[in-house]
């Protein structure tokens, strides 16, 4: 820890429910001693680390781990209840109670429904995109809503490759350039953005958005051909051969790590 350069960190412990069970005391130990060590960094190195812990049954965990500056709770079962008030207070019983119900309809009926302001109910929908949780910052203890990534950035290539998929094995930028040489900027760009709606990400203009959303709705309402669409125009189906050869970019040989 004392040998971090000057950057930021965040180290993330997935699951530490019941870390007795798979390390023992002395391994527990010196996870305790990283934990202070990271607490009391010197401000003047400039390291900044951000520790998480999720945990699913709170006080299976060692309570000196537990302790935090903040917490996020996004469930509580049953067998918390009684752990909860412990660990925010009594007074915050019903409120405990509350969010419990609320995550209860969420995952049952897909959205619940809370107050905003003294009367008004809204609802939301469950993950689409947003979900209910417990903020605790050794204060108070309060609702809050939050979206899921996507809400604010469909399109994050950092978070894809947190998300398991592996960063690109060329220079995008070169790679950008020799295909657009090959197909066009225009040809390539519609390749590109038709790939994106493949897999859930629509990137094309709003006019184009509003149109395909009318006509999904509309063969929702009533029966209606694509093919007897596609035939109206003069479409027909693409019959050709994929030429181009793969160099460049493409052809350089991926670096492995030592």
């Amino acid at each position: 820890m004392l040998s971090l350069e000057p950057v930021n960190y965040i180290l993330i412990f997935d699951d530490v429910s019941f870390l007795g069970a798979d390390a023992n005391k002395k391994q527990i130990e010196m996870v305790k001693s990283a934990i202070t060590t990271i607490r009391h960094l010197d401000g003047g190195r400039d390291v900044k680390v951000i520790v998480m812990m999720n945990y699913h049954y709170t006080l299976g965990l060692d309570k000196y781990l537990r302790s935090s500056d903040f917490k996020y709770v996004t469930t509580v079962s049953s067998s918390e209840n009684e752990n909860m008030e412990k660990m925010f207070g009594t007074k915050y019983g019903q409120k405990i109670k509350d969010f419990k119900a609320w995550r209860h309809q969420a995952v049952t009926k897909g959205r619940w429904s809370m107050k905003i302001g003294s009367k008004e109910l809204f609802t939301y929908r469950y993950r689409d995109p947003f979900i209910p949780i417990l903020f605790w910052n050794e204060e108070s203890l309060r609702f809050i809503v939050t979206p899921t990534r996507q809400f604010q950035d469909e399109i994050c290539s950092k978070c894809t490759e947190s998300e398991g998929q592996l960063e690109s094995e060329v220079d995008i930028a070169q790679f950008m350039k020799e295909t657009e040489e090959k197909f066009g900027k225009g040809s390539w760009l519609s390749a590109v953005k038709l790939n994106l709606y493949i897999e859930g990400k629509t990137v094309y203009g709003k006019t184009v958005v509003q149109a395909l959303r009318y006509l999904n709705k509309c063969r929702k309402e009533k029966n209606i051909s694509l093919e007897q669409i596609a035939v109206h125009y003069g479409l027909e189906i693409t019959k050709t051969k994929m030429k181009k050869t793969l160099d460049g970019e493409m052809a350089k040989e991926v670096k492995q790590d030592e």
